[in-house]
């Protein structure tokens, strides 16, 4: 009898369950016996990450928000297609439908996940450690860029000068400014220097890297980048370069 329940269960479960599979390119959610996929770039799994407590929110009941869908699609799909998650109530029951959007009509490219299929989604939204490596790296040199930059505009700096309240990029107010001047510049961060940071720290780590340089580097820069610039304007008092010495 217990062998019998066993079968059963093992014959349910895919049922009841979504599939996630990683890729080079990004990240492919399946439902096998709905004949549905919807595959997804880093950066719009990223986007449904940044979106994933809300839909928690509402698939567990927990919110008392109503139906509304939220944007995921890179700019880069064709024909005005647009990836949306959308959460609705079908017969009482909370649904998430992450599918593509054609003039804002739905079309049959997605999957519809109920409760238990989006917690299976969900608990696979962590960044990995590739990317984690990846968005460490990305924003240690973007910091420097910015450093380097407000020094090469700050007069005192410029100068040498010892005292800090000669220094521009010391204070509070200056210092943002400066920073606002520097981002406004669009500095870049070298891929290569990406590249090569990323590797070390992976081989150090001992992190297998499946996913292709270039597309972490994208990545970071479509959909990290905004996060770490607003991070670096709210910085009161950036570290003083190693150079000037710092007079009380």
């Amino acid at each position: 009898m217990v062998q019998v329940v066993y079968l059963l269960l093992l014959l349910l479960l895919p049922i009841t369950m979504a599939y996630i599979q990683a890729h080079n390119h990004g990240v492919t959610i399946s439902r096998p016996e709905k004949q549905q996929q919807i595959s997804l770039t880093l950066g719009e799994w990223s986007r449904l990450g940044v979106y994933a407590e809300r839909i928690n929110g509402f698939m567990s009941r927990n919110s008392h928000e109503g139906e509304k869908w939220y944007p995921l699609g890179d700019p880069d799909r064709s024909g005005g297609a647009e990836l949306r998650a959308t959460l609705s109530y079908y017969e009482g029951s909370p649904f998430c439908s992450i599918r593509v959007y054609v003039s804002g009509n739905p079309t049959k490219q997605g999957v519809t996940l109920s409760e238990g299929q989006w917690t299976s989604v969900h608990a696979s939204l962590g960044h990995g450690p590739e990317v984690t490596i990846a968005r460490e790296v990305y924003e240690k040199i973007l910091r420097n860029l910015v450093l380097d930059g407000r020094q090469k505009l700050c007069e005192g700096c410029r100068e040498g000068w010892c005292s800090q309240n000669d220094h521009e990029c010391l204070t509070m107010s200056g210092g943002r400014a400066l920073t606002q001047r520097v981002l406004a510049s669009g500095p870049g961060v070298d891929l290569f220097e990406f590249q090569r940071q990323v590797c070390t720290i992976a081989f150090e780590r001992q992190v297998p890297m499946k996913t292709s340089l270039t597309a972490l580097y994208d990545l970071c820069n479509m959909h990290f980048r905004s996060e770490m610039e607003e991070c670096f304007l709210a910085d009161e008092m950036p570290p003083p370069p190693a150079a000037i010495e710092v007079v009380v």
